[in-house]
Formats: C-alpha cells, sequence, structure tokens
C-alpha cells in the first residue's frame, strides 16, 4: 500500500496504524512524483491518497495516473464533496479524520474488491 499525503504528521500515523494490522506499507510521500516513482517500483495494488499534495499536482491528477498503471485508489480528505466520482481505479473518499475502524473497515472491502478483480483476470 502507498500513502500519499501533504500532512506528513497524519500520513506517518497511517503508516505506523497499518502496519500494526499487519498491512504492507511500500511508500509514504507527499509528492506525486515520488508516489509515482515508488508506484513503479514496487507496484502496490492500493493508495490512499489525499486531494491535495505539496508540488502542485492535484490528488485526483496522481490517482488518474495511478489507475492507468493498475493501482486502486482511495482518497483521504477534509473536503470530500470536492472528491472526483466514478474515475478509474476509485475506490472511494474517506474523509479525515475519519476514524481508525472506517479506514480499516474501508481498506478490507478494497481488499476484497482487488481479490475479485483478479479473480476475473
Amino acid at each position: 500500500m502507498l500513502i500519499v499525503d501533504d500532512n506528513v504528521f497524519y500520513a506517518e500515523a497511517l503508516r505506523v496504524l497499518l502496519e500494526r494490522e499487519r498491512h504492507d506499507v511500500v511508500g509514504v510521500t507527499d509528492h506525486a512524483a515520488e508516489a509515482l516513482a515508488v508506484s513503479r517500483a514496487e507496484q502496490p495494488d492500493l493508495a490512499l491518497v489525499d486531494l491535495t499534495l505539496r508540488d502542485g499536482c492535484s490528488g485526483p491528477e496522481l490517482g488518474r495516473c495511478l489507475a492507468r498503471e493498475g493501482v486502486c485508489v482511495l482518497f483521504l480528505t477534509a473536503t470530500p464533496g470536492l472528491a472526483p466520482m466514478g474515475e478509474l481505479g476509485l475506490l472511494g473518499v474517506l474523509p479525515k479524520p475519519g476514524g481508525d475502524a472506517r479506514l480499516l473497515r474501508a481498506i478490507a472491502t478494497a481488499r476484497d474488491h482487488l481479490r475479485h478483480r483478479k479473480a476475473r483476470i
């Protein structure tokens, strides 16, 4: 899993939570260019992406790039109404903060979706 968020403290807290729950986190960054490099090197199946990033790229732009590479995207945002819906590879939008249990349920749902998608291939 890849975490991309402009709030490095929030991103690090997510990493700790996810690793504690035995999820493999392949990278944590606040820049789209670095996220794409990590994605190409590590090939995560899922990315948690904030709508706002530090390097001028928007979360939705990054989400589209990741989706073209086969990565599914869950957006995390303080402004869920601004998230693009119906985007290829977009699995959902979660408010932040939204609570650990809600995030973990969404990730479990995303993982189920990914398993079903792989089973059809």
